[in-house]
């Protein structure tokens, strides 16, 4: 671990920096609002989903993050 995620209390996450679509930044804070959640938190889920699509295989820990999407249907 760097430094700098010490500093920021980072023990398991890694901070990124990236631009995204105007239009899909306000549907995500929207519904982190509705949501009443973080965007990292919906962050991790987006990229699970997306590995999933794409067949990678999930760890435990990856599985986990979506997990409450299968049982809340």
């Amino acid at each position: 671990m760097d430094e700098a995620m010490k500093k920021r209390g980072l023990i398991n996450r890694k901070p990124i920096s990236t631009n995204i679509q105007l239009d899909l930044w306000h549907a995500l804070d929207g519904l982190a609002k509705k949501l009443k959640r973080n965007k990292s938190g919906l962050f991790d889920e987006a990229i699970v989903l997306l590995l999933q699509a794409y067949k990678e295989p999930l760890t435990d820990s990856q599985k986990a993050i979506i997990a409450h999407l299968i049982n809340d249907n």
